[in-house]
């Protein structure tokens, strides 16, 4: 049904707003790979890398994904995103965002994301597809 989660509750509890042991929500998520066009540093927030998917020909922003790899793969895929500088990107992303930098759409992740969405949501990148 391609949902993004699933909501439960106790039978006879009714509906108060706030966190409640009563009323949960299990999310449903799901994995894809994509490809890194860039990424953002900003200073007071998590870093977080800029992603696309592949469509025929093209590329299609789709969203940003926080990193949660190992902090000795975090460092190399740091130093690969440097040396992968450009000065354009591959594909819009929108929002004219001056923080967001650049790289050659070349590096692939897999990120976990939020079923059901068309823009990735809660997106984490859980592994760095190396190229052969």
């Amino acid at each position: 049904m391609d949902l993004e989660g699933i909501g439960s509750k106790r039978k006879a509890s009714i509906y108060r707003s706030g966190d409640s042991k009563d009323w949960l929500k299990t999310k449903a998520y799901i994995t894809g790979e994509f490809v890194v066009i860039g990424y953002e540093r900003k200073r007071g927030a998590a870093p977080s890398l800029l992603l696309a998917e592949e469509t025929d020909a093209s590329l299609r922003y789709v969203g940003r994904a926080l990193p949660a790899i190992r902090q000795d793969r975090r460092d190399e895929l740091w130093q690969a995103l440097e040396f992968l500088h450009t000065s354009h990107f591959a594909t819009p992303i929108g929002g004219g965002n001056k923080a967001a930098v650049p790289v050659h759409p070349i590096l692939n992740v897999v990120a976990k994301h939020l079923k059901g969405e068309e823009k990735l949501r809660h997106a984490t990148v859980i592994e760095v597809i190396t190229p052969t």
